[in-house]
């Protein structure tokens, strides 16, 4: 029992004796633009709450004009990298060259997707066609076994019954001698 107090005072002197632990450090600050290179005076102070996830051509040659307004369509040694560096996103993006027309994909989408549902209906049809036929086959198969077996069970009653005349009249005909 003496052991413990004593563990129990060395941990405190020297959980007293370690430093403080280090305070978290600022972030950077963002570099900043100059205000008239942010703000756009002219847009409405109300922006739309509920934007579209495709942007229209409208808007992309929009935004590389005002791109290009701001002086980042050709390269100033003034500006900082990272203005750069979004401008040129910016202006790649937006680039017309890079786009696929919208309407045209959606287009030949639409078609290659009607004439696969068309193929698939006709094999659709074809195979059932197809199934149909067999199943026919192997009817008018069955039925001329079933055909068969009849003539040949007809045979053999006959026979039977061919045979036992035979005997009678055989056994009549003895009969009658004696």
């Amino acid at each position: 029992m003496m052991l413990m107090p004593m563990m129990w005072s060395s941990l405190e002197e020297e959980s007293m004796s370690l430093p403080p632990p280090p305070r978290p450090l600022k972030p950077p600050e963002p570099p900043s633009l100059a205000e008239e290179e942010i703000l756009n005076l002219d847009a409405d102070p109300d922006p739309p709450q509920e934007q579209e996830l495709e942007l229209g051509e409208e808007e992309m040659e929009g935004m590389r004009r005002r791109v290009e307004e701001l002086g980042y369509g050709q390269a100033v040694n003034g500006r900082k990298p990272r203005e750069a560096e979004l401008a040129g996103m910016v202006l790649r993006l937006t680039d017309p060259a890079l786009r696929a027309p919208v309407q045209e994909t959606l287009a030949a989408q639409a078609e290659s997707i009607s004439q696969l549902r068309q193929i698939a209906h006709a094999q659709r049809t074809f195979f059932a066609a197809s199934a149909e036929a067999s199943r026919a086959g192997w009817e008018a198969e069955r039925q001329g076994w079933q055909r068969v077996a009849a003539a040949l069970g007809e045979r053999m009653r006959r026979a039977e019954e061919g045979g036992r005349l035979s005997e009678v009249r055989f056994f009549a005909s003895v009969q009658l001698r004696c």
